[in-house]
This record gives C-alpha cells, sequence and structure tokens, in this order.
C-alpha cells in the first residue's frame, strides 16, 4: 500500500506534517478529515523507498511512555478519548506512532472501541497495554489503568536504562581495543614487520604468529571471505531466528551464560513479577493474565519452561508459590516464600509487585558487580595482546643485537 507525504491545518490552527498509508489520495485525504485535519497538501511519498524502510522504524520505548502518561493525564482530567488521542497526535514526533495514532482516531470516529483499534498495532502496543486498555474501557476506569500502565513502563524504562548504562563501558572498550587493532595491523605492523624480515630469516615463533595474523588480514580473499560472512549473518540471522526452535536453544542460551545468564535470569522474574502483579492488581482472573503474559513475553525459553508449566499448575488447582517452588532453579525460594505468605493474607498483588522491587534491587547491585570484575578481566586481556606484540617485535631485534654483539 502506497504512503502520501500530507501537510494538515489542526483546529488550533497548528500545521501538522507527516505520512500516510492509504489505497489513494482520496482515501488519504478521507482519513486527515476524519481525524481533524484540514488538509493543504498531500502527494506521493514514493512508494519503493517507504517499503522498504518502514520495517527498520520502530517505536522506542520512551516515546511509548510519554504517550501512555500524557494519555492518562488527559482521560483523568476529563477530556473526551477521541479529542485526548487527536491532541497526542498533532504532538506527537515520532513518525511510526504518529501513524498509528492516526489510524486509531480514524477507527474510533468509525464507532471502534479504543483497545480494538489498537490490536492493529501489534508492534507498537503491547497484549499488556491492550488489556489493560481493554479493562479500562469495560470498568469506566481508562485514566487509573492508564497511569497504572504508564508506571509499570516507567519502572520497566528505568532497568532497561541501567542494563544498557552498564554495559556502555564494556563496549566502548571493546570498540576501542578493535580500532587499535585495526590500525596496528593494518599501519603500523606491516612496516614494522617488513624490517625485521629483511634483516633476519630465522624469526621466533611469537613473531611468525604475528607475521601470520598480519599477512592473513591483508589478504583479499580473506578480506572478501570475512565481507561474505558478515554481509550472510545480517541476511540470514533473522531468518534463522524466526524458526521457533532455534529462537528456544538462543533464549535458553541467554539465561545459561555464566555472567549474563543470571543477570537475564534476574531481569525476566521481575518483569514477570510487575507484570502479574500489575495484571492482578486491576482485576485480572490469574489464568488470563498469565495467558497474556505469555504472548508478551520476548525469551521462548522463559515462556515454555516456566510461564506455561506455572498456567497448568494453577488450571490443576495449585498456588503460585506451589508452582514457583518447583522452579527454584531459576526463582530461588525467597520469591515462593514471600508469594505464599500473601496467597495466605491475600495480598498477593502486593506481595508480587515486592518482589519485583527486591529483583530490580538485585539487578542494580549484580551490575555493579559485573562492572567491577569487568575491570581487571579487559585490562588483562589488553596487556597480554600488547605484550604479545611487543614480545613478537623485539625478540628478533634482540637477537640481532646479540649476533652483532
Amino acid at each position: 500500500m502506497p504512503f502520501f507525504k500530507y501537510v494538515g491545518q489542526s483546529k488550533n490552527q497548528k500545521l501538522i506534517r507527516g505520512w500516510i498509508e492509504a489505497i489513494g489520495p482520496g482515501l488519504a485525504i478521507e482519513k486527515l478529515i476524519a481525524v481533524g485535519l484540514r488538509v493543504l497538501e498531500i502527494k506521493p511519498a514514493g512508494f519503493l523507498f517507504t517499503n522498504l524502510t518502514k520495517g527498520f522504524y520502530r517505536v522506542k520505548d520512551d516515546s511509548i511512555y510519554l504517550m501512555t502518561r500524557a494519555f492518562g493525564t488527559l482521560i483523568s482530567s476529563g477530556m473526551p478519548v477521541f479529542e485526548a488521542i487527536r491532541i497526542l497526535f498533532e504532538n506527537e514526533e515520532n513518525d511510526t506512532l504518529k501513524r498509528a495514532l492516526m489510524t486509531v482516531l480514524y477507527d474510533i470516529r468509525n464507532g471502534s472501541s479504543i483497545s480494538w483499534a489498537m490490536t492493529k498495532h501489534p508492534k507498537i502496543f503491547s497484549p499488556i497495554y491492550l488489556g489493560l486498555i481493554k479493562v479500562g474501557e469495560t470498568t469506566g476506569e481508562l485514566g487509573l489503568m492508564l497511569q497504572r500502565l504508564s508506571n509499570f513502563l516507567e519502572e520497566d524504562i528505568r532497568i532497561k536504562r541501567m542494563i544498557k548504562a552498564a554495559l556502555i563501558y564494556p563496549a566502548f572498550i571493546f570498540l576501542f581495543c578493535l580500532g587499535a587493532a585495526f590500525i596496528t595491523f593494518h599501519y603500523v605492523l606491516p612496516a614494522l614487520l617488513g624490517s625485521i624480515t629483511s634483516v633476519s630469516t630465522s624469526l621466533p615463533l611469537p613473531t611468525r604468529i604475528l607475521c601470520f595474523l598480519v599477512n592473513t588480514g591483508h589478504n583479499p580473499y580473506f578480506q572478501l571471505v570475512l565481507i561474505s560472512g558478515l554481509i550472510s549473518y545480517v541476511v540470514f540471522l533473522k531468518q534463522w531466528l524466526n524458526k521457533p526452535e532455534n529462537k528456544l536453544k538462543v533464549d535458553k542460551l541467554k539465561v545459561d551464560l555464566p555472567v549474563i545468564g543470571p543477570l537475564n535470569r534476574k531481569f525476566l522474574s521481575a518483569q514477570f513479577f510487575r507484570s502479574l502483579g500489575l495484571f492482578l492488581t486491576s482485576g485480572f482472573p490469574i489464568l488470563k493474565a498469565l495467558s497474556l503474559l505469555t504472548d508478551y513475553s520476548e525469551n521462548a525459553y522463559f515462556t515454555k519452561f516456566i510461564i506455561l508449566p506455572l498456567t497448568e499448575e494453577i488450571k490443576n488447582g495449585g498456588y503460585i508459590s506451589t508452582a514457583l517452588a518447583k522452579n527454584l532453579d531459576f526463582f530461588q525460594w525467597v520469591p515462593a516464600q514471600m508469594v505464599n505468605a500473601g496467597e495466605e493474607v491475600g495480598e498477593v498483588p502486593f506481595m508480587l509487585t515486592k518482589v519485583a522491587a527486591i529483583y530490580d534491587a538485585d539487578i542494580a547491585y549484580s551490575l555493579d558487580m559485573f562492572i567491577v570484575l569487568l575491570e581487571p578481566f579487559l585490562i588483562t586481556v589488553m596487556g597480554l595482546v600488547v605484550g604479545f606484540i611487543i614480545l613478537a617485535i623485539f625478540m628478533p631485534l634482540y637477537q640481532f643485537i646479540l649476533k652483532l654483539a
């Protein structure tokens, strides 16, 4: 379906620019008018370019959070839903989210519910998001649900930012070392090794290894194979991961790795308990909540071996704490004991939220320890690489000086 570039004017005389997807310009204009815009200009945006690139655009969690927070504030102030979404649409800066809000507005204008209109955009609005919106519509407490949802998204973003911030340092060191190694092997070492091999025919083993690495790196056939391998990796990895059995293997590896694995398990656990607590607080039946969490979880291993067995346990009349106790290798005993205490006093949602908070604190501590342990490891690796290069260069020079003496 082609895209059209438009310029419209809102009710408050604000100019709105963007892209709209429609069968033809007539339908595009109809959609723009339906969402309250006066169309000033509309023209094709380039069918081939937009269809090639639109799959690469994604809506960041921050944009969804800010939109949800503003949406909840507007609804809580008594503003009608259509008018609130129209204001969000007019002020949204992310083009992908802006187009989604336009479609939602158009569907609501034609009699659709908010939740049904948002289901057309599963890559933007998660099952948790849609579930809470639907509850808010049904109970007439949409503002309250949006506030809970924005709080949930805020906490989720905070944890993800904490993890990303902790990984920035090792990523920077890795890229810096990679760049330094490229410059050294591509520009510095060839000249040095050329001078060394010209004055010495009997080279020590470290020097021969270094010569082999440098010559291999400059070999055009090796470079061709390397570039082809990278392209193949980028092109075929996504297709390989689309197969459920392959994604399951990768997701299992994510929780089994020596250092990253425990951190991943804690993050998945915190997200699970926080989401389940949010659902139960909002009045969801436990089985419905677990069903939505099955669709929400991005880790196939966690879904198959944790959420689904827990669901079966509850279907058979068991308790959440009983199911957690059967997975102590993943959750440990503290969550099971806390949830069991919550079940006894009728405060399961509150206790699930407390468990999530404990995991959040544990994640922060684990990240600090990860950085503390990573720094000496990186220094050691860099020292070994630099020491090997120095040894490979100076050993033949030392032998040559001894011969002259």
